[in-house]
């Protein structure tokens, strides 16, 4: 349950909009977040924080509009696969831990053979081995929507014969998870219009103020919309519509304009971030200052 603290004060805006969820108290206003005094948190909430943090940082480039190039950053497939990694760390089991330290080192420049010579755990395969790095190329903004093997070779610097067992001879890469509707909203959706979410916060009084937190936190209110969740139904209708019309298209996009998206992509030679951009473009037609 989540509860406003009337005597806190943040330590880095002086703000006393303060939020108590669970062990951590978080500034609503310049997205400060900190332990409760006394609290030994574990790996995973370590990163969950920092995690945290940099979203706060990327909440900061929508505070005051909403424009292309930065939805573009937001909805990258490359820093979504960054982003991600704590989830991987985050199942508790050995294949979560080694997906985490083959994603770490992937992007930490290492090459296709220092991943490679890494141990693989037990309980994991080669198989797993081969999945990861595919997910990691199919997530590459600049490759290919539709590569070649030779694509693929050459980006990790490896040759035909390493990546012969990990390519697959499809017409284009899988990005179905990035388009995935519920991980949309929370991982994008709630970044990108943060800045609006924030300004409609900014209209309730303090009366409205505590009934909003003890129903739904602001930056889920578009996924409690989606839930149900009725006060989040009247928030969103009331102050956010026209950003709720823009998830809604995006939602039809992924299920209606897919195959028409992946075949112009595959014809016109687009990459994984201008095809991902189809998707975004067509949600956001008509949108104010996009």
């Amino acid at each position: 349950m989540r509860y406003r603290i009337h005597n806190m004060i943040c330590r880095i805006c002086g703000s006393n909009d303060i939020i108590l969820d669970l062990a951590t108290y978080n500034c609503m206003n310049c997205g400060n977040r900190w332990f409760v005094d006394g609290y030994e948190p574990t790996e995973l909430e370590y990163l969950e924080m920092e995690n945290e943090i940099r979203m706060n940082s990327e909440k900061r480039r929508f505070e005051h509009r909403v424009r292309r190039q930065d939805v573009m950053m937001a909805f990258s497939p490359s820093e979504r696969f960054s982003k991600n990694l704590e989830s991987d760390l985050g199942t508790g089991v050995p294949l979560g831990r080694y997906r985490y330290e083959l994603g770490s080192l992937l992007l930490e420049g290492a090459s296709f053979h220092e991943v490679k010579d890494v141990s693989i755990p037990a309980g994991c395969s080669k198989a797993d081995f081969d999945a990861y790095i595919r997910d990691y190329l199919s997530s590459r903004d600049e490759l290919p929507f539709s590569p070649s093997l030779d694509d693929w070779c050459k980006y990790l610097h490896a040759s035909e014969k390493e990546l012969n067992g990990i390519y697959e001879s499809e017409p284009h890469v899988n990005i179905s998870y990035f388009l995935n509707p519920d991980m949309i909203i929370h991982d994008v959706f709630s970044i990108v219009f943060s800045g609006r979410i924030k300004a409609a916060v900014d209209q309730l009084d303090e009366g409205h103020l505590d009934m909003l937190y003890e129903n739904t936190a602001p930056e889920f209110c578009f996924e409690d919309y989606y839930d149900g969740n009725s006060y989040a139904e009247f928030f969103v209708n009331q102050f956010l519509n026209e950003e709720k019309n823009v998830i809604d298209r995006f939602f039809v996009a992924g299920k209606e304009k897919g195959q028409e998206f992946y075949n112009k992509a595959i014809e016109e030679h687009l990459s994984i971030i201008d095809t991902m951009m189809l998707f975004v473009d067509y949600a956001f037609e008509g949108y104010n200052g996009y």
